[in-house]
């Protein structure tokens, strides 16, 4: 297996975006970028610059995924789908998408970004599945 870090804090942008690879299937995990928090020694400019680089590495290894995963709904670690420079239809298109339970453990703010993401699935013909992720 290969496990390729596409994107994290230390980059410039927040985010934990992993790929991991096999012979028989590729996993696309959290993908998402935050701009780094107003305290960070960093000018507006520069983390926009890393924060839109960031979008175009996840659309490059989000292309051929098979399976995208969003751990949960923190902003990195998805986008939402009026975010520029992605393409969500062609990101999602024929994946497994692969995403907390709605139903549990979640306030009202994750389960509207959970609706459109449902939504833009549904465009994309993306099957969705949940996950639940056990507290504790």
């Amino acid at each position: 297996m290969e496990v390729d870090l596409i994107w994290f804090d230390s980059m410039g942008a927040k985010s934990t975006c992993t790929k991991a690879v096999t012979r028989d299937t590729s996993i696309l995990i959290d993908p998402g970028a935050a701009a780094m928090q107003p305290s960070y020694p960093m000018s507006d400019e520069k983390k926009n610059e890393y924060r839109n680089r960031e979008r175009r590495k996840i659309q490059e290894e989000g292309n051929d995924a098979d399976h995208i995963i969003i751990s949960h709904y923190h902003y990195d670690h998805h986008f939402m789908p009026d975010f520029a420079h992605l393409d969500f239809e062609k990101l999602f298109r024929g994946v497994n998408l692969w995403i907390k339970d709605p139903n549990r453990w979640i306030n009202y703010s994750h389960w509207a970004k959970i609706e459109l993401t449902r939504q833009l699935s549904l465009r994309s013909s993306s099957p969705i599945r949940r996950m639940n992720l056990e507290m504790g």
